[in-house]
């Protein structure tokens, strides 16, 4: 196991998902902050559209980077688990805020745009509508504190950053 893991959100670093931002209706609290979620009264959400048009995700410049990092960090870990070296790399995870309802959908979609799989896929529960910063702190608190130490976090979300 690494003692180091970089994490990635999904939504707005590797996959486009402005084309199914039409089927709900946020509203922003502040001109300069990111949107609110747990505020927004949601007069018009069609969430089940919204998740329909999911596989149409485009791939977005940040999966590049993605990819590059977890075969770098596979290859690494299998050098290291045959003794011929002794750096250790991070390994890559995806900390998103789809609910977990979506994970077969998400797979699929990594495999059909050459995504490689991440060691994990941490997403929130169905039921789940807490802001993002909230519910990714606790990922991070249950899976990561104490354990391996987050040396890269790339996610397109301010307050998850700031929380961070």
């Amino acid at each position: 196991m690494s003692s180091y893991a970089i994490l990635f959100d999904l939504d707005g670093v590797l996959a486009d998902w402005s084309h199914r931002l039409h089927h709900i209706r946020l509203t922003k609290i502040d001109g300069d902050k990111p949107y609110d979620w747990s505020l927004d009264p949601k007069p018009y959400a069609d969430w089940d559209a919204f998740y329909a048009a999911m596989p149409d995700d485009p791939v977005l410049p940040g999966a590049l980077i993605y990819n590059m990092l977890v075969n770098q960090s596979r290859y690494l870990h299998r050098q290291v688990s045959l003794g011929k070296v002794s750096a250790d790399w991070p390994a890559v995870d995806i900390v998103t805020c789809r609910p977990e309802k979506m994970r077969a959908v998400t797979v699929e979609w990594f495999i059909r745009n050459g995504l490689l799989q991440p060691r994990a896929m941490h997403m929130r529960a169905d039921d789940d509508d807490r802001p993002h910063a909230e519910i990714k702190l606790e990922i991070y608190k249950e899976f990561y504190l104490g354990r391996e130490e987050v040396v890269a976090l790339f996610d397109d979300n301010a307050e998850t950053i700031a929380a961070f």
